[in-house]
């Protein structure tokens, strides 16, 4: 098999080792967790990663949510994500889960490293929430995947 960086960071099936990647999760992200179904990273409420650039085309940041089932979580949750360090482009989280996609601009995606930031205005505890709970992690967003694709429709960059 042909050595190369992997176009997605696969979080599901638990199994799939990524050494190479062209999303690189940064701080705020929490380590890999999985269940009988699926694979899933936390984010705390501000979370930095990279991206691999290069590319001379704007790009869709993809990001694949499990639904929000905490109580904090469907009180008009919101994303906002940086990119390159510009403008905020704030997305509303849908309650039900589901794939995100957010512009970034074909000059941000030119670089060799596009440097992104996402925040949210929610975040909630498992241990104030579940009494037989002793997560004490500040929680915000449940990644089931992370890409970042060629832009594939004629909408515009914000």
């Amino acid at each position: 098999m042909e050595r190369g960086l992997a176009r997605m960071l696969t979080i599901d099936p638990p199994s799939v080792l990524v050494r190479e990647t062209s999303i690189l999760p940064g701080s705020g992200f929490f380590p890999l967790e999985h269940d009988a179904e699926r694979s899933w990273r936390w984010t705390t409420q501000a979370a930095a990663l990279s991206v691999k650039g290069g590319e001379h085309r704007p790009l869709d940041l993809l990001l694949v949510i499990a639904p929000l089932s905490h109580p904090e979580l469907s009180r008009g949750p919101m994303l906002d994500t940086r990119a390159c360090g510009g403008s905020p482009i704030l997305t509303p989280l849908p309650s039900e889960g589901g794939e995100l996609r957010v512009a970034i601009s074909a000059d941000c995606a030119a670089r060799p490293v596009i440097p992104i930031e996402i925040a949210t205005n929610h975040v909630f505890v498992p241990a104030e929430h579940d009494p037989g709970s002793t997560d004490r992690r500040r929680l915000s967003l449940q990644l089931l995947a992370l890409d970042a694709l060629p832009m594939t429709s004629a909408r515009g960059i914000r």
